[in-house]
């Protein structure tokens, strides 16, 4: 009951930040926005990785032929997205600064104009119904030429306002989006150890009636009796892991 709990809440979380991150890279790729395309990659690819990990970790964790590399461990993998994790954090918040962010939206916008690409600022104007950069006048679309001004884009659709301060909004919430990716996710995995370390029966132990308690290893003969003569009574000892445990009454006779 408690393993299926927590695989619940684990599917809703990566659910939700694997929507919110289409969602974030939508507005990237439709706003034209100057995001790193690998915070994208890692904020669609770490949620549910992360769910499949925990989902399948104690089979793993005892099951090594399960592994597609038996050599590496589920705890190797977890400490592992959860680096990918704060990389993610890293660069969508180093990318918060406003500084980089002016940097990158003009240095992208005026690669735009100076190519007379209209379709990444026609775009752009649209989706804010806005025209130019820092002014209606400032590099906007249609391009100024020998038949239409700077002044083309108000001509045409009328005095929208300028784009930047729009503009840097929705780059700010594709950003904080991601870091919100990254932080969920760090965190969903640090839940997911503390229940495993410090709540016995959490992860997955009610599915297959498995403790968390040592147990039998079954018989072991030979030892001496007080009398100096040697007894076939069984012993019991103990053993950590079920895989162990089976091995151990495989071996016997």
């Amino acid at each position: 009951m408690r393993g299926t709990l927590l695989a619940t809440i684990s599917g809703l979380l990566a659910l939700i930040l694997f929507i919110l991150s289409i969602y974030t890279t939508y507005l990237s790729v439709h706003l034209s926005l100057p995001t790193i395309p690998l915070t994208h990659a890692l904020s669609l690819l770490l949620p549910p990785l992360t769910f499949l990990l925990t989902l399948f970790y104690r089979r793993l964790t005892f099951s090594p032929s399960h592994r597609l590399v038996p050599s590496i461990s589920p705890s190797f993998l977890l400490a592992l997205l959860s680096l990918l994790d704060a990389i993610l954090i890293s660069l969508a918040s180093s990318d918060l600064r406003p500084w980089i962010q002016t940097c990158r939206l003009e240095t992208r916008w005026a690669n735009a104009f100076r190519d007379k690409d209209k379709h990444v600022i026609g775009a752009i104007q649209d989706a804010l119904s806005c025209c130019g950069l820092r002014t209606s006048r400032n590099m906007a679309w249609p391009f100024p030429d020998k038949q239409r001004g700077a002044d083309a884009c108000i001509v045409r659709f009328g005095d929208r306002g300028p784009c930047e301060g729009l503009w840097r909004e929705r780059e700010r919430v594709v950003l904080v989006g991601m870091v919100a990716t990254g932080v969920l996710s760090l965190l969903g995995k640090l839940l997911f150890l503390y229940l495993r370390r410090e709540v016995p029966g959490w992860i997955g132990g009610d599915r297959e009636g498995e403790s968390t308690m040592r147990r039998p290893q079954g018989r072991i003969t030979g030892e001496e009796n007080g009398d100096g003569r040697s007894s076939n009574a069984p012993v019991l000892g103990y053993l950590d892991e079920p895989e162990e445990e089976r091995n151990a009454f495989a071996d016997e006779p």
